[in-house]
């Protein structure tokens, strides 16, 4: 006998000594210290020592360390029998008879959870998992199959808590996991992803099925979980369900042969995507968001846009809705987008210029999602932002509107989110003059009959130029209200010349009435004279709004008149290159302002009405002194 040998027998015999001075706990210490010393020696007698060691541990309330040396020995061929028999009888029989409720309660939970594809039960003895309890939510594997013992899986929320948060790029899609059999491999998504789906595809369904013993896993850790363990009845599942969003983003987590199943379903879901874009694959039930564009004579631009779309990955989840205003330029450009073969195009056509409101409201009234996004046909949006928007939809059902940042307007936003009401009006109240970008909830704007409103007020001129200014207002006292920072629309250049040019050629009147002016080609709505009709317009906004609150109303008119002010300033070079006084210009815009003040349906006493005058001149001095750098 070496002296390394005869130091652990020294040892032991220390170790037997505490124990008959029934010191088991300082017992249980030294042998444990012992063993792990010994197993970085490999000693070659460690799994007698695993062995004793665990029956003093488990004499001492050890559990998990107890069963952890004894895991140990049996992976290592050490007294397999009597191991077995010691778990069974003292870990795994008492527990059976949960394990057993436990499972049949999941299993109906699940399939309640997850009617459409539904878990057909095996029987509880052909389980090939068995789960030794060692504290609450943690527990050894043993592997009937395999007839060894896997690592431990630890579903407490101690350990939910400690895991690293994991982020995709994809903030919308849904994941496909593909695993061996432990879904304690996938926590670190099932934690984290609360509010999307989770396929977990395992290659052995009874392993799999043997973790529904575990008490109350459903509700704790698998409710967002769909698990499926065969390719065909993926297929079958999303065939028969079209408006089931197709999961995007695939992890393989632990399985050796991965490539070949994880080509198989790529390959599959690749089939469904493309079935989806077909008239018979088409499924309108749960579309998410409906990508409107209002064109008129741009069918150029209208085209790249559309094909532009046609590189998102979404199928369901999203249609691209086309409204054509009559167009007489680029009619071949529109026929080849009515002609594409995507199911998720839906185009429709004027026969003649209805004008923008009703472009704007046809487009909005002939989609079929929850939320729809007015884009503009020069303008594109950014692919690989939309998913932050998807998400952001999906989950907030309850939003009215979105105003996202674009690359020029818009482009320096807060993020900031409004709960519906006073709050919500006073910021979007005129903010958002170009609409290319602004999502709408559909279901709301229909609700409120925002697409008869031109009924009302087709001759009120700032309903004519910014229908959208109408329905924001109305929208904000509805619904919640986000402004966005991440960029969503890529602004194209003005193509406001040309469209002028072009409607002066072909003596279109309408082009001439609405879109002209007689200064410099300058667009009649930006004229002074028609702002000042505009203001006195949206005080009837206002007005029709049947605001209880002479706060709201006093800051709503005052920021029309700051509004009303600054876009003044934004063309007061065009007017001074063409001689105009521009302190006459001012003094008719301040004029328009204190007199809009008796406009408004409310009494105002004194005070306040000195204070929307005293606003007023401050920021109509401040522009008209202003000058460009």
């Amino acid at each position: 006998m070496d002296d390394f040998e005869k130091k652990i027998n020294k040892e032991l015999d220390d170790i037997y000594r505490i124990i008959d001075e029934k010191n088991e706990e300082e017992a249980c210490n030294k042998y444990y210290n012992l063993i792990l010393e010994l197993e970085n020696v490999n000693f070659k007698n460690i799994n007698k020592l695993y062995f004793e060691c665990s029956m003093l541990l488990f004499n001492n309330y050890y559990y998990e360390d107890c069963v952890k040396f004894l895991s140990k020995a049996y992976n290592n061929g050490y007294n397999k029998r009597k191991i077995k028999e010691f778990l069974f009888i003292n870990f795994i029989e008492p527990n059976k008879k949960e394990f057993e409720e436990s499972f049949e309660k999941n299993i109906l939970k699940y399939n309640v959870i997850n009617n459409k594809l539904q878990i057909i039960p095996p029987s509880y003895e052909n389980l090939k998992l068995e789960f030794i309890p060692i504290s609450k939510n943690r527990y050894f594997i043993f592997d009937l199959d395999e007839d060894n013992f896997n690592e431990i899986i630890d579903f407490s929320f101690e350990e939910l808590d400690r895991i690293p948060y994991y982020k995709n790029n994809d903030e919308f899609s849904d994941l496909l996991l593909i695993d061996d059999f432990n879904l304690d491999n996938a926590k670190k998504y099932i934690k984290n992803i609360e509010n999307r789906n989770i396929y977990y595809y395992s290659l052995n369904k009874l392993k799999t099925l043997s973790f529904f013993k575990i008490p109350y896993i459903i509700e704790e850790y698998l409710k967002n979980v769909i698990i499926c363990t065969s390719l065909n009845a993926m297929k079958e599942y999303f065939r028969k369900n079209l408006d089931i969003y197709l999961p995007r983003i695939i992890h393989t987590l632990n399985y050796k042969n991965s490539r070949n199943i994880r080509k198989n379903i790529k390959n599959l879901l690749d089939c469904e995507h493309e079935f989806r874009l077909t008239t018979k694959g088409r499924n309108s039930d749960n579309i998410l968001l409906s990508i409107c564009i209002p064109t008129w004579n741009r069918g150029n631009l209208a085209l790249e846009s559309i094909n532009s779309l046609l590189k998102l990955p979404y199928d369901s989840e999203i249609e691209f809705v086309v409204s054509d205003n009559g167009s007489t330029k680029y009619i071949d450009e529109y026929k080849k987008i009515r002609d594409i073969n995507d199911s998720r195009i839906k185009y429709f056509r004027f026969d003649e210029n209805m004008g923008a409101e009703a472009n704007f409201t046809n487009v909005i009234k002939n989609a079929n999602g929850k939320f729809t996004m007015l884009i503009s046909d020069e303008d594109k949006v950014i692919l690989k932002n939309l998913s932050h928007y998807m998400n952001l939809l999906k989950n907030n059902k309850q939003i009215a509107l979105i105003r996202p940042s674009g690359t020029y307007q818009y482009c320096n936003l807060d993020n900031e989110y409004f709960i519906k009401g006073y709050g919500a009006l006073k910021r979007i109240f005129v903010c958002t003059n170009y609409v290319s970008g602004v999502i709408y909830n559909r279901y709301l704007y229909l609700k409120n009959n925002l697409h008869k409103l031109h009924l009302k007020y087709g001759k009120n001129n700032g309903y004519i130029y910014y229908p959208h200014m109408f329905w924001d207002s109305i929208m904000s006292l509805k619904g919640d209200c986000v402004i966005d920072n991440l960029e969503l629309v890529i602004e194209g250049g003005s193509v406001l010349e040309k469209q002028i040019e072009d409607g002066i050629k072909e003596g279109n009147k309408y082009i001439k009435d609405i879109i002209c002016s007689d200064l410099n080609n300058l667009p009649s709505y930006q004229t002074y004279d028609c702002r000042i009709l505009q203001h006195y317009d949206f005080i009837e906004l206002i007005n029709m709004l049947n605001i209880d609150s002479i706060e709201v109303i006093i800051y709503l008119y005052i920021k029309l008149c700051i509004k009303t002010n600054y876009l003044i300033y934004l063309i007061k070079d065009v007017y001074l290159e063409q001689g105009y006084d521009l302190n006459l210009i001012y003094d008719k815009i301040l004029e328009c302002c204190l007199d809009g003040i008796n406009s408004l349906n409310v009494e105002l006493i004194p005070e306040e009405k000195e204070l929307i005058k005293s606003i007023s001149m401050e920021h109509n001095n401040f522009y008209r002194n202003y000058k460009n750098d």
